[in-house]
């Protein structure tokens, strides 16, 4: 039977004794662990140590990160990092769930470096939980990288091996329960997915009666009334989310009406930005690309260039899609779906 595997890191020596706990713990689980001095991790011929340590966190589904008073030894390809922040660092980017547990001294000790940190003597300051002061920073920053993450980035200080055990063991309870919970809407999911099926075949079914009626009656004009239908449901579907998004079903200035009529633009969201309630918002990305973004009332509805990824372009590719048809409606239709989310007593000022 499949177990989780739990990849145990922290510097050797002044933890041995959490380190040889945490296993026990685990096993008693059922879980599987990964410990360097156990033998836990296979050391490929062809591999430095370090790397088939780090290598080693992508065979793992769970990582407990421990921080003591020593630094450790440095990575052989950072020599900034040791070897606990590369290990560290390979299970964030694999995004391992990550429980980190430091020692109170530690964290005490980081609090006053964090408050004096900029100070002339910081350099000067005996921490008593370090056993290397000129490690001291590199510590502390560790601490600070960890718990400034954007995510995955909850810490807990402990004095007794048991307080991590206390821990792990509510947060376990809490992701089986969140399994629980996730496998409960899968199923409704499911359900609903199956039900969405059974009523896009009957809309199938009914989509051709109605053509038969068409055809039947109008020969000549059916097919021109055929598209207008289709293209009225194209457009559709372009108001309908943008009304979601802004949770507003009338968004539009009824004063606009004759112009989106008539003249409309040839953008979809210069189309929304002329009624009044929309606007073109600039910014920049990490990189400095420029993007632009379609607010709604100080909602973002869409991103509209710079890093997009791919499922960003296919919903512009959709929301296009779905202007287009509005384009080659005639005035009556178009007039219809403006109508339908508009405030039509009142006038843009």
């Amino acid at each position: 039977m499949a177990a989780p595997r739990v990849f145990v890191s922290s510097t050797c020596y002044d933890l041995a004794e959490e380190r040889d706990a945490i296993v026990g713990f685990c096993n008693a689980f059922g879980f599987d662990t990964a410990l360097s001095e156990r033998g836990d991790v296979f050391y490929h011929p062809d591999l430095h140590t370090h790397t088939a340590c780090i290598r080693e966190t992508s065979n793992c589904q769970i990582f407990i990160l421990v921080i003591g008073g020593r630094f450790g030894g440095k990575h052989v390809i950072d020599k900034t990092k040791s070897i606990t922040n590369a290990e560290y660092i390979a299970a964030k980017e694999q995004g391992i769930p990550i429980f980190t547990f430091i020692k109170q001294d530690v964290l005490n000790d980081h609090n006053i470096w964090q408050k004096n940190r900029d100070k002339p003597f910081v350099k000067d300051i005996n921490y008593p939980s370090i056993d290397k002061q000129e490690n001291a920073a590199d510590i502390f920053n560790f601490i600070d990288q960890v718990r400034l993450a954007p995510n995955n980035n909850g810490f807990f200080g402990f004095r007794l091996t048991k307080e991590i055990f206390d821990y792990l063991r509510k947060q376990w309870a809490g992701m089986f329960f969140e399994y629980l919970q996730s496998r409960s809407l899968n199923k409704q999911l499911s359900t609903t997915n199956e039900t969405l099926a059974t009523l896009t075949a009957a809309s199938e079914k009914i989509e051709e009666i109605v053509k038969g009626i068409y055809k039947n009656m109008d020969g000549a004009g059916a097919e021109a009334a055929l598209n207008t239908i289709d293209l009225e449901g194209e457009a559709r579907e372009l108001f309908a989310t943008i009304a979601t998004r802004s949770s507003d079903r009338h968004f539009l200035y009824s004063s606009e009406i004759d112009d989106a009529v008539n003249i409309p633009p040839p953008a979809w969201h210069d189309f929304f930005v002329q009624f009044g309630f929309f606007e073109i918002v600039e910014g920049k990305e990490d990189d400095e690309a420029p993007y632009f973004t379609l607010v709604y009332l100080s909602e973002t509805i869409a991103k509209l260039s710079g890093k997009l990824t791919k499922l960003q372009r296919a919903e512009l590719t959709w929301l296009q899609e779905q202007y287009d048809a509005y384009l080659k409606l005639p005035s009556t239709s178009r007039k219809k779906l403006i109508e339908n989310h508009a405030y039509m007593s009142i006038s843009q000022p």
